[in-house]
């Protein structure tokens, strides 16, 4: 089966947006570095980005005999970018020497200063996930990206999908993370174990879908 086709069995989409928690029904944003700690203080804000990420992954992914890793490429150097991802990868301790092609996708995009949309040519790769080590060193290569920390990997971050779950959480940046499902009953322990770590600018729109009877441990 195709990874398009894939996609769209588990989670209804043949493709992965950027901003995966307005894309779908069932999906949670969390905020990983927080208000108090900008770029001024980059340690402190990287390592709680870290442990939020890596605490809410962990506990969003399953056993690890079908979780995958996926990067969307664009630009117009597509072709020549895997290669610079797997040494990039390697960088973080990563062993991406599986790293093959999944699909060529087209989303329509306005890029800043356009007058009108275009098709914006999007190439995926990934391959398996070997462990739990694996999700350290991809988070902490996601979340430097644009980061005085070192070494990172840029790009959109990294897509962790977890097939026999149905689960994907995107570590788009320091910023954040999404997690999308099929089913509220996927997601439900997320919301309420990792409560007052979702960002609250989007959390009406949470409280809407997950109710508002949470029992926050995060913290």
């Amino acid at each position: 089966m195709s990874f398009p086709a894939r996609l769209f069995e588990t989670f209804g989409a043949a493709d992965l947006p950027d901003a995966l928690f307005y894309a779908f029904p069932y999906a949670l944003r969390f905020e990983l570095g927080a208000e108090g700690l900008g770029m001024d203080q980059p340690v402190s804000r990287f390592v709680q980005a870290f442990d939020r990420a890596r605490a809410v992954a962990k506990a969003a992914i399953g056993q690890f005999d079908e979780v995958q890793v996926c990067f969307c490429l664009t630009g117009a150097e597509v072709e020549a970018q895997p290669k610079r991802l797997q040494h990039d990868l390697q960088r973080v301790g990563f062993d991406a020497s599986k790293l093959q092609h999944l699909a060529t996708t087209a989303v329509a995009s306005k890029p800043p200063g356009a007058e009108d949309y275009q098709q914006e040519r999007r190439r995926w790769v990934g391959q398996p996930l070997q462990g739990e080590s694996d999700i350290d060193k991809l988070l902490w290569g996601a979340i430097a990206a644009e980061m005085p920390i070192s070494p990172s990997f840029t790009g959109r971050g990294a897509y962790l999908i977890d097939w026999k779950a149905g689960v994907v959480v995107h570590v788009y940046d320091d910023r954040g993370m999404d997690v999308i499902a099929p089913t509220r009953e996927t997601l439900l322990p997320l919301y309420e174990r990792f409560n007052s770590w979702l960002l609250d600018y989007d959390r009406q729109a949470m409280d809407a879908v997950f109710g508002t009877a949470a029992s926050p441990e995060g913290s």
